[in-house]
């Protein structure tokens, strides 16, 4: 059965990996700081940026944000 929720901080390594390789993808390099502004403003309720995880038997995946704003 699919789970999906907000992120949560046990994500963080899951969610990384996936980011790093949406940078790849879009030959966007991804920094330290970048990687930390993004994963802060998916927790920051008052930013109107939000991030979802979905959990299914097979493995996790974060699901794309929303809200619209630049990503460093």
């Amino acid at each position: 059965m699919n789970m999906i929720r907000f992120v949560k901080n046990q994500d963080y390594e899951g969610w990384k990996k996936l980011y790093l390789q949406y940078g790849e993808f879009y030959q966007v390099p991804m920094t330290h700081e970048g990687l930390s502004k993004v994963w802060n403003w998916l927790h920051d309720s008052s930013h109107e940026m939000e991030g979802w995880f979905m959990k299914r038997p097979a493995g996790s995946w974060v699901l794309p944000t929303s809200g619209g704003c630049p990503i460093p």
